[in-house]
């Protein structure tokens, strides 16, 4: 609230990332506080209320800093919203469009380099499209560079999907 009342909205959406992917707060907690704000008149709130808009506050909560700017890909984009942290089997998915048995993960370098790393996601890969899932795979890159690109191929396999078994 402090640094939304400064009126500058590039150190708000940083603190907002950090926050909700450090586990701090989620995007339902800061919007009831704004609730309760906007009701005794405060004025700093319509700049929060701006930034909130762009974030997807899914059950699971953000389990990287990626995952910040894909929220607000999607929500820029006018995707339609999903379902975040998706369970299937022993798995999450970072993003999932269930009924159209589509999957997004975005991959950041740090947490996708090395031999176990590469195993694991290749294994994962071949039992979700067992499973029935089409899964697109993003890097930090995408996300960031080509978001173009990025909600072009959403929407692609979204308009020719068809739910898993």
């Amino acid at each position: 609230m402090d640094l939304a009342a400064l009126g500058d909205r590039g150190p708000v959406i940083r603190a907002l990332d950090r926050g909700i992917a450090q586990g701090l707060f989620t995007v339902t907690a800061v919007s009831a506080e704004l609730l309760r704000l906007a009701s005794k008149g405060q004025d700093r709130v319509n700049l929060l209320r701006d930034c909130l808009a762009e974030r997807l506050d899914g059950a699971g909560g953000r389990t990287s800093d990626l995952e910040a700017p894909m929220d607000r890909l999607i929500v820029r984009r006018r995707l339609p919203l999903p379902e975040r942290q998706f369970p299937v089997e022993r798995f999450r998915l970072d993003y999932a469009w269930p009924e159209a048995g589509l999957a997004v993960e975005v991959d950041g370098y740090q947490d996708h380099s090395g031999l176990d790393a590469f195993r694991r996601d290749r294994s994962r890969q071949n039992r979700l499209v067992l499973l029935g899932w089409t899964v697109l795979r993003f890097t930090a890159d995408d996300v960031r560079r080509r978001p173009a690109l990025v909600a072009g191929q959403i929407s692609d396999a979204l308009a020719g999907a068809s739910r898993p078994a």
